[in-house]
């Protein structure tokens, strides 16, 4: 077909078939982007869960096989009745050691 013979009826058909193709290829890119930034990102996290980077080592401190209970004690709370560490067994205790000297 010679560019001096198109039809008008012609051009709106190919401009709109043409509007069609951008119109997919443009939702094709935005989740293949989509879907190459979760690949990565899911690649990134396997990869900073799977090695584990052991900073303790180099500075001299052993790990131990297993862990040690800790010893039976009482101490004296700020309302000075005496609390046993066998009252809190199973839940999370923080200790705070402190002095005035």
């Amino acid at each position: 077909m010679k560019f001096d013979k198109i039809s008008p009826a012609y051009l709106i058909q190919s401009i709109g078939k043409a509007a069609q193709f951008l119109e997919v290829n443009k939702k094709t890119r935005l989740l293949a982007t989509f879907s190459l930034v979760i690949f990565i990102f899911l690649a990134a996290a396997e990869l900073s869960l799977s090695e584990e980077k052991d900073y303790l080592t180099p500075m001299g401190v052993v790990r131990l096989k297993k862990m040690p209970d800790a010893p039976a004690f009482n101490l004296s709370d700020l309302a000075g009745s005496k609390r046993s560490l066998g009252d809190f067994k199973g839940k999370f205790v923080m200790l705070n050691f402190w002095a005035t000297w």
